[in-house]
């Protein structure tokens, strides 16, 4: 999948490994509250983000940050958690490539890796 985004690629690299940046936007909705529970940014580091919507409802993600290359490339699994069952890990790698002062971001999910 492809996004454009505005801001150079290390701009957004920080957007997405910045507590302060995630807090503005990582949120599915207006609705819903964030909490950055865990934010180790290095490879076999962990993060662990908790958002809650007005309802009450919660949801939760967590992995482990495989690569990081700033500001290119971002490797990490990625789990859900309170969705009444086990979910599991997946791989995702988000690349920020420059598109005439722009960013664009390609972002990969492959199910079922092993591990976080």
């Amino acid at each position: 999948m492809f996004t454009a985004s505005p801001g150079r690629s290390p701009r957004v690299f920080r957007a997405w490994t910045e507590a302060a940046d995630l807090y503005r936007w990582f949120a599915p909705a207006d609705d819903y509250g964030i909490r950055i529970a865990e934010l180790d940014l290095r490879p076999g580091g962990r993060y662990h983000f908790e958002m809650t919507a007005k309802n009450g409802e919660q949801f939760q993600v967590s992995g482990t940050y495989r690569e990081i290359h700033p500001p290119e490339r971002l490797v990490f699994t990625w789990r859900w958690q309170g969705w009444g069952k086990e979910q599991e890990d997946s791989l995702v790698t988000i690349q920020f490539l420059e598109r005439s002062r722009r960013s664009a971001i390609k972002s990969t999910f492959s199910a079922s890796c092993t591990g976080t």
